[in-house]
């Protein structure tokens, strides 16, 4: 066989395989959008001077999407804010939640579900009116470094 023909040969061995191979690349990742939030506030203790907070966030994907946002790093960062006119106030950190033991992955969602020790009344107060307007803000890292942050409803009250 002429040396010419086994180049060609050899060139069309190497591309068929290639061509193979390609056909067994995993489709990428479906990649989350959005993030929801839920801020609940109820039960005042008055012998406490404490309120029961408790947040909830989920992120819509796929269970094996899901699984693996959250074992290469991913986490879901949860803060308390007080709503006003012109800037709004940060109150307290909800807690950062990463890994399989802090975030739940079920087959539509990646979620958490905060509940907070009971918190106190100063900690909510934060317009001097007696009308306190606090949402919560949930903020997802994906362990590549992209965000996405999302507002919660607005519970309203005298905190």
């Amino acid at each position: 066989m002429s040396r010419i023909r086994r180049a060609a040969r050899t060139i069309a061995i190497v591309c068929a395989g290639l061509a193979m191979t390609a056909g067994l690349v995993a489709a990428p990742a479906n990649a989350v959008t959005e993030i929801r939030c839920q801020l609940g506030i109820s039960f005042y203790n008055p012998e406490s001077d404490t309120w029961i907070v408790s947040i909830y966030a989920y992120l819509p994907t796929n269970h094996f999407d899901g699984v693996g946002y959250v074992v290469n790093g991913a986490r879901i960062e949860l803060s308390v804010w007080g709503q006003d006119t012109f800037s709004d106030d940060f109150l307290f950190s909800a807690g950062t939640y990463a890994g399989l033991s802090s975030l739940n992955v079920t087959e539509d969602r990646i979620e958490v579900r905060a509940p907070l020790p009971p918190i106190f009344s100063d900690s909510l107060d934060e317009d001097w009116a007696d009308s306190d307007e606090i949402f919560a803000r949930a903020r997802w890292v994906d362990g590549d470094g992209g965000t996405l942050q999302t507002k919660s409803n607005v519970v309203r009250g005298s905190f």
